[in-house]
C-alpha cells in the first residue's frame, strides 16, 4: 500500500513537470494537493533516482530580510559528505 502511494504521487509530480514545464515546488504543491515543504522532500527524492533536476535556489524571505550568511563548508567537508552518502 505505502509503496503504491509513493509511486502515485512520483507519478503525478513527473506528469505535473511534463504538463506544465518546470515549475517551484509550491507550485507542485498545489497542484497535486501537498504542502510546499512535501513536494520539496519528495522532489528531493526524485532527484536523488536521476527522474528530475533541481535547478535554481534562492534564499528564503526570513534569511534575506535578517541578512543571514551562512559559512560555506570546505571541500574537504563538501567530499566527506559524499562519500558518506555513497555518491
Amino acid at each position: 500500500m505505502t509503496d503504491d502511494w509513493w509511486a502515485e504521487i512520483d507519478g503525478e509530480i513527473l506528469d505535473c513537470l511534463r504538463a506544465g514545464g518546470p515549475m517551484s515546488p509550491a507550485a507542485i504543491g498545489c497542484r497535486i494537493g501537498v504542502s510546499e515543504a512535501s513536494a520539496t522532500s519528495i522532489l528531493s527524492m526524485l532527484a536523488r533516482q536521476g527522474q528530475v533536476r533541481v535547478c535554481l535556489v534562492e534564499l528564503s524571505d526570513a534569511c534575506r530580510r535578517s541578512g543571514q550568511t551562512a559559512e560555506a563548508p570546505s571541500s574537504e567537508e563538501v567530499a566527506e559528505s559524499s562519500i558518506s552518502e555513497g555518491q
